[in-house]
């Protein structure tokens, strides 16, 4: 009976670790998603910002042109 009891206490507490482990995964996923987001609405908001000045651009251009 001691040895059953024995080798349970020890699988109990690295189920628990086991837990922290993932926990710890899923903030550093869910960290590195808020990061791609932010790089890719950056990124984004970069982009249209010079498409939109290209538009503009191109618009002031036909008027000029015409």
């Amino acid at each position: 009976m001691p040895p059953v009891s024995n080798t349970n206490t020890p699988d109990g507490h690295q189920h628990e670790h086991h837990r922290h482990e993932r926990r710890y995964y899923l903030e550093l996923a869910l960290a590195m998603t808020v990061k791609l987001a932010l790089l890719a609405g950056l990124f984004f908001l970069i982009r249209g910002t010079i498409v939109h000045v290209d538009v503009a651009g191109m618009a002031a251009h036909i008027d000029g042109n015409g």
